[in-house]
């Protein structure tokens, strides 16, 4: 496996995901054939037994202990730019947005 990819309803997705490439994006089709596709754990308890011993990270070889969710830590965060630079022109919603991510970054960073 070369990539591992977390997702809430992987196993659902993943059922016609190469039918699905190969109609709209056939010339990825080769990026997905060596991927493996995962529920996060804090999605997976919600699912049938099956899914948490095909799709639950806590059953698969290789692949360390997380969580998957990571990625929405940020998101509340994230949400309180939107009034912020709602009325900002491109240029400097872009900056705002850049040195907001930055700090995010560097603050994780910090508590390695």
């Amino acid at each position: 496996v070369d990539e591992v990819a977390t997702y809430d309803i992987a196993c659902e997705y993943f059922v016609n995901l190469e039918n699905r490439f190969k109609i709209h994006f056939s010339d990825q089709l080769d990026s997905i054939k060596n991927m493996r596709w995962d529920v996060p754990a804090l999605h997976v308890q919600g699912h049938q037994d099956s899914c948490t011993y095909l799709f639950g990270t806590a059953y698969m070889e290789c692949i360390g202990h997380f969580h998957g969710e990571t990625a929405e830590h940020y998101w509340p965060e994230a949400n309180q730019l939107g009034p912020h630079v709602r009325q900002m022109n491109l240029g400097h919603r872009r900056d705002t947005m850049i040195i907001h991510h930055g700090d995010w970054n560097h603050k994780k960073t910090m508590k390695l």
